[in-house]
């Protein structure tokens, strides 16, 4: 069994430059849609010194009002306040909805907008339109973060608070790598307003805390996180359990995780059975033959709509992020996770990759091979067309 832990500590060292791995983060992952919500919430009214929020989708509903109102409440109060919304994704989000935050003190920023109607927005024009800011990201004072796959809205709350309909997870951390969190949020708000907001103080390790690393993918730059994963993949000895909604991976990642199976690790794949982009689903059927007739397990979860992006390894290393792994978030979007060495969250993890097959539907090769020639033609032609895009 590798060691893990050195692994993290030297690839983030060699990947990740001035943001290395550091130890003593406390690490709990969340799973259930209303319990994020609350953790969000909870998160903002527990706040002292500062919020700062980088969000891909924030929808002017009950969910998306409702965390403005609680971010004017922080500011009101005198905490530092900043949010960060794509500009595109999130362009039903008026300067009204907005108003109520900035009177409060709080800050906002659009990351390319392209709509002209939107507030300071300047359109960019097709060339720069697919870059898009994807990170969601939590940071409350600097010392706690919530990091992973979640949006804004009803859509991605649960029953509760909305609609029940995706199913997702949120890694939660405490300690050093907060600060290194805090660092790629500064740079991303320089970029947009021309200025840098003052780092928060880097929070001491807790004596129980896992190693846990800060990375990111932007496609503008020389990132850490795809070629990261990619190497750990390489290093799996004896199982990877892979969770993406879109499984259309880039060419390094595919060849790893089939050289993985082949060599007798057990690799599981989960994906969206059930999608909002179908198209994905029709590109990622046309890699499954290779993977499948190499030992690989491919499920497709049905009912609620796979959002979680999660990679666990050998029951000890894992990811949790906004990353998708797929061909298209890594040539368009601006992506963050937290890579960490922790049993027990690997475990807990890996326990509701089970779980969440009751839900799920197995893939064969037996299925993928009784494929229509029209079908497999329309496969084909999606996944080459979706790895160019």
């Amino acid at each position: 069994m590798p060691d893990w832990d050195a692994f993290l500590r030297d690839a983030a060292r060699r990947h990740a430059g001035e943001r290395r791995a550091s130890a003593g983060n406390r690490l709990l992952h969340i799973i259930d849609d209303d319990r994020i919500t609350q953790a969000v919430w909870g998160g903002i009214e527990d706040a002292q010194q500062r919020v700062w929020v980088s969000m891909y989708l924030l929808k002017p509903d009950h969910v998306g009002r409702g965390t403005i109102a609680r971010l004017a409440q922080a500011a009101r109060r005198g905490v530092e306040v900043r949010l960060i919304c794509d500009g595109f994704t999130s362009w039903n989000l008026t300067k009204k909805d907005l108003d109520p935050l900035r009177r409060a003190g709080g800050e906002v920023a659009l990351f390319h907008p392209v709509w002209p109607f939107q507030e300071e927005a300047t359109p960019l024009g097709w060339r720069h339109f697919p870059t898009r800011n994807h990170r969601k990201l939590f940071l409350i004072d600097g010392e706690t973060v919530l990091c992973g796959g979640f949006n804004l809205s009803e859509f991605y709350a649960g029953r509760a608070h909305g609609h029940f309909f995706f199913d997702d997870t949120v890694l939660r951390a405490d300690g050093p790598v907060a600060h290194d969190l805090a660092r790629v949020f500064a740079r991303t708000w320089q970029e947009i307003t021309g200025s840098a907001p003052p780092l928060p103080p880097r929070p001491a390790p807790h004596p129980e805390g896992a190693r846990a690393a800060a990375l990111e993918t932007d496609p503008r730059r020389d990132t850490p996180l795809a070629p990261f994963l990619v190497e750990a993949i390489t290093r799996a000895e004896e199982r990877c359990v892979f969770v993406t909604p879109f499984f259309v991976p880039p060419r390094p990642f595919y060849d790893a995780l089939l050289g993985a199976a082949r060599r007798g690790v057990d690799v599981r794949i989960l994906t969206a059975g059930d999608t909002d982009r179908v198209v994905a689903r029709w590109a990622g059927w046309h890699s499954y033959d290779a993977l499948l007739g190499a030992g690989a397990r491919i499920y497709e979860m049905k009912g609620r709509v796979l959002h979680s992006k999660t990679v666990t390894i050998d029951g000890a290393f894992g990811s949790v992020g906004s990353y998708n792994m797929d061909a298209w978030t890594t040539r368009h979007c601006l992506d963050l996770s937290v890579v960490f060495c922790d049993a027990g969250v690997a475990g807990s993890l890996e326990h509701e990759f089970r779980l969440g097959l009751k839900d799920a539907d197995e893939v064969t090769l037996a299925d993928v091979r009784a494929r229509n020639p029209v079908v497999k033609a329309l496969h084909g032609l999606t996944y080459h067309t979706y790895l160019r895009l």
